[in-house]
């Protein structure tokens, strides 16, 4: 399974008003390509969300011009509630988790560990 640290810390930007800031770090996946499983947006950086299958081949790992998102492996996303950062604490592992677990399923579909060889003719 993933290896994801997420913390959540109280940034204030004015004294009536708190943002409640988390940071999403991916150390390790076994039998993975890498760890970059967070999506961001080219056009502002921000946090888009946990990749998919699809995109682990179709975003690059840094940012590039001309591409709509990049993967990342750690991420900092900004929250107005305490509540709303919370579940996300929470729900952003395991959506890391369950994409761990369809790239295993994916690999086993679509990928053999036998040669075959071809001996028809044309």
């Amino acid at each position: 399974m993933p290896t994801v640290s997420a913390t959540i810390d109280v940034a204030t930007t004015t004294p009536s008003e708190s943002i409640f800031r988390s940071v999403y770090t991916i150390t390790s996946v076994l039998d993975f390509p890498d760890t970059s499983l967070l999506v961001c947006r080219y056009s502002d950086d921000a946090f888009d969300r946990v990749a998919t299958i699809y995109d682990l081949s179709a975003w690059p790992t840094v940012k590039t011009i001309g591409m709509e998102y990049y993967r990342q492996a750690t991420v900092t996303v900004d929250y107005d509630s305490l509540e709303v950062g919370g579940r996300a604490v929470l729900d952003i592992p395991a959506r890391i988790e369950a994409l761990v677990t369809a790239y295993a399923l994916y690999k086993g579909v679509f990928e053999t560990d036998f040669v075959s060889t071809y001996t028809g003719s044309y």
